[in-house]
């Protein structure tokens, strides 16, 4: 069984630029048809990782760190409050079970959020909002597994909000 290492991404996994980036890869593609201006988002987003405004933590398979499975955007706001841009996984591994290189199995999904909490916690964060599509009932039912708690749904978004104490 292949095992998936979950962990902060480096320069050499984000990439430079929109043309050159591991991470553009697993996500250009697949959301740039749902998102309206996707690729600009996505081109600004290298841009504020590489300079340390924005946080990704990956998923990638046996140390291939150049194909990434799935991804997890945190972007600071403020000192204590932080928000949680992107929550992906590539089609071919979501809902999954997989074996990670520290002999635990889950969902990637589940590894990149656990991981996400830890990094929320090691640096201080104390509240993190999220939103999501309201007709994606699997990452809605995802953030409330993970104590985020639904606090205000509009008719094509739903806004979460998690606290740490």
């Amino acid at each position: 069984m292949n095992e998936f290492h979950i962990g902060q991404l480096v320069s050499e996994q984000i990439g430079e630029s929109i043309e050159h980036s591991p991470l553009a890869d697993l996500l250009l593609a697949q959301l740039s048809l749902l998102y309206e201006g996707f690729p600009q988002w996505l081109e600004k987003t290298i841009r504020d990782l590489n300079n340390g405004k924005r946080i990704a933590i990956g998923a990638w398979e046996n140390n291939t760190v150049s194909q990434l499975e799935g991804v997890c955007i945190l972007k600071p706001v403020d000192s204590i409050n932080l928000e949680l841009k992107t929550l992906y996984v590539c089609p071919d591994h979501r809902g999954k079970i997989v074996q990670l290189c520290d002999g635990r199995e889950m969902k990637i999904s589940h590894a990149l959020l656990q991981a996400a909490d830890e990094y929320i916690q090691t640096h201080g964060f104390e509240v993190v909002l999220a939103d999501a599509p309201s007709q994606d009932k699997m990452i809605e039912k995802l953030l409330l597994q993970y104590d985020f708690l639904l606090f205000e749904g509009l008719q094509e978004k739903n806004f979460f909000l998690k606290t740490y104490e």
